[in-house]
C-alpha cells in the first residue's frame, strides 16, 4: 500500500495516510476534506460503491466538458442509469441551495471554482 505523510515525518505527531488512488482501488471510501485528482470532497455521506462511480464520472466530465449544464446533465444521467432512484446534481462557482436528500445519498466536491452537489432526490 502506498501512503502520504500529511507532514513532516520527523516531527512528532505525524499523520500517515494511504494515498487516495489506493483507497479508491481497495474500494474504501475517500476521508472528509481529501484531494484526488483536482477533487476536494468536502461532504460525503454516499455509499462506496456509489461514491467511487460519481467521483470517477465526475472526473471525467471535468477533464472533458467545461459546461457546468453538461457536467450536470451527464452525472444525473450517469447515477440514474447505474443506480436507482432520482438523481439530481449542481454544478457552479455561485450559486445557494437548501435541498432535500435520501439520508446518507449526498455528495458536495470542488474542482477549483466549481462546486459539485450531487444527491438522491426524496
Amino acid at each position: 500500500m502506498v501512503f502520504r505523510i500529511s507532514h513532516d515525518s520527523r516531527r512528532e505527531g505525524s499523520e500517515v495516510r494511504p494515498l487516495p488512488e489506493v483507497l479508491l482501488a481497495e474500494g474504501k471510501k475517500l476521508p472528509a476534506n481529501c484531494c484526488w485528482d483536482g477533487l476536494q470532497v468536502l461532504k460525503d455521506d454516499l455509499p462506496e460503491k456509489e461514491e467511487h462511480c460519481a467521483l470517477e464520472k465526475l472526473r471525467r466530465l471535468l477533464n472533458k466538458y467545461t459546461l457546468e449544464k453538461e457536467i450536470a446533465q451527464k452525472l444525473k444521467k450517469r447515477m440514474e442509469k447505474v443506480f436507482e432512484g432520482h438523481w439530481s446534481c449542481i454544478v457552479g462557482s455561485s450559486f445557494g441551495c437548501f435541498v432535500s436528500h435520501v439520508e446518507h445519498e449526498y455528495l458536495h466536491v470542488r474542482s477549483g471554482r466549481k462546486e459539485i452537489l450531487l444527491y438522491r432526490s426524496a
